[in-house]
């Protein structure tokens, strides 16, 4: 065991891929825990029933956006990289405006209807006319959804430390505006505006870096690339995001809609509740993001030189460490729950203890597959990816629906272990069914040696 833990660290792809995380998971580490205290502020400041208001209008909203804009990014990691590599500078800057047409249209549909279809969906939902006027209004940030190109741009050029320091600025600017709404008294209206405000600084700031990346790059004049021709260019590319679109909008929905339904047929104070739980799970998974983010070119990079005991190595190393950490991070808090809410969100809160401890398993469930989902699209398996994400979400809502009426709110903490379980399961037999048919075929070569 030492022996294996040795290599491990002397791992030359482990070290960079720790590294380059590094960066990423630094500023998502202090990013959580400032986030965790402006969650404090705010749900001292609101209490369960508004807190769950604002949950909700900020879940429908992003369940709209998620349901019509497109999500570039990861086709232009990919076609990017291919064509920067070939020095294929003409067909890399035609990529780059293809990706912001797509962010720009997504964003406009993503606002319009949004601002739309709050009128019906509110009534339906039991929200009352004001909270339709603030959904209404926090839809319009929805304009400035132009994250997805400015993304692909700052990674493919290694700038990792950007997101970093990015998301430690954003968490800290949100803690100073809600620190002093909090001592000024201020209700639902306030917070919802300042974080609208905060969502669209951090959206402006990304694109104006990625900007000024492009311009140090040489390409800052990409608006005037030819776009016409781009899906012959890189063969491909439409499939890629329209297979990708349908598992993130069928998976990502389970993170929304849980919050609309809860607050259908239960109150907003029990959103409330579970939006506090659903924080602290989130703050877990900002440990497997930014793994996920750097780990896919290497693990595309192996799987292409047919690598596959060093592949194989490298995912399980992955999610041991993640999951590990995950583990950790539920145990200490489960152990001290009543303290952590004493201490965070207040006595008002106390009801949420469970559900915390329910999210943190299932994110914990979660990190233990963290290499997983890019080993799967490295080998080109996304469409069966997309068929385990319908057979986990199916999973989801089914036991949402038993687990709710019977359970109340904690049945859609047990809703998301389903999830994540059946995805675990599923896609660790996929993965190991894939590598043994390539070390069977003998297409395998040894670590090292390019295919």
């Amino acid at each position: 065991m030492h022996g294996r833990l040795l290599s491990w660290y002397r791992d030359e792809l482990i070290n960079r891929l720790v590294r380059n995380a590094g960066y990423l998971l630094s500023g998502n580490l202090v990013a959580a825990a400032l986030g965790l205290v402006a969650l404090a502020l705010m749900a001292r400041a609101l209490g369960p029933e508004q807190l769950g208001l604002l949950a909700l209008i900020e879940a429908y909203t992003r369940l709209i956006d998620r349901l019509i804009r497109l999500e570039p990014w990861q086709a232009l990691i990919k076609y990017g990289a291919d064509a920067l590599e070939d020095d294929r500078r003409e067909d890399f800057r035609s990529l780059l405006k293809f990706g912001v047409l797509i962010d720009a249209g997504g964003a406009a549909c993503s606002a319009l209807i949004a601002i739309t279809f709050v009128a019906v969906a509110g009534p339906w939902l039991g929200w009352s006319e004001p909270t339709v006027q603030m959904a209404t209004v926090y839809s319009v940030s929805l304009l400035f959804q132009l994250a997805a190109t400015p993304t692909a741009v700052l990674r493919l050029f290694d700038r990792f430390a950007v997101f970093a320091w990015l998301e430690v600025a954003s968490a800290a600017g949100r803690v100073a505006l809600f620190g002093l709404a909090f001592l000024a008294g201020a209700g639902l209206w306030t917070f919802l505006l300042l974080a609208m405000v905060l969502h669209l600084a951090r959206h402006i700031a990304l694109g104006l870096i990625a900007w000024r990346e492009l311009q140090r790059q040489g390409y800052g004049r990409f608006l005037s690339a030819r776009v016409a021709g781009v899906a012959t260019r890189c063969p491909g590319i439409w499939s890629f995001v329209w297979s990708l679109k349908a598992s993130v909008l069928i998976r990502r929905s389970t993170g929304d809609l849980d919050v609309l339904l809860i607050g259908a047929f239960l109150d907003t104070g029990a959103v409330g509740l579970y939006h506090v739980a659903k924080r602290f799970g989130d703050a877990t998974l900002k440990v497997g993001v930014p793994i996920q983010q750097v780990l896919f070119p290497d693990i595309a990079r192996l799987w292409a030189r047919r690598e596959i005991k060093r592949l194989r190595t490298t995912v399980l190393q992955i999610d041991l460490i993640t999951g590990a950490l995950a583990a950790a991070v539920l145990a200490a808090v489960g152990l001290n729950i009543d303290l952590v809410l004493q201490l965070t969100v207040g006595p008002d809160y106390a009801a949420a203890g469970i559900l915390v401890i329910l999210q943190l398993l299932a994110t914990t469930t979660a990190l233990f597959g963290t290499a997983l989902r890019p080993a799967l699209l490295s080998m080109g398996l996304q469409v069966l990816l997309l068929k385990i994400v319908i057979v986990a979400t199916f999973g989801f809502y089914a036991t949402l629906v038993v687990s709710l009426p019977m359970l109340g709110v904690a049945g859609a903490s047990i809703a998301h272990i389903v999830l994540n379980t059946l995805w675990l399961l599923a896609a660790c037999v996929v993965f190991a069914r894939r590598i043994r048919q390539e070390t069977r075929s003998g297409e395998a070569v040894p670590a090292g040696v390019s295919g």
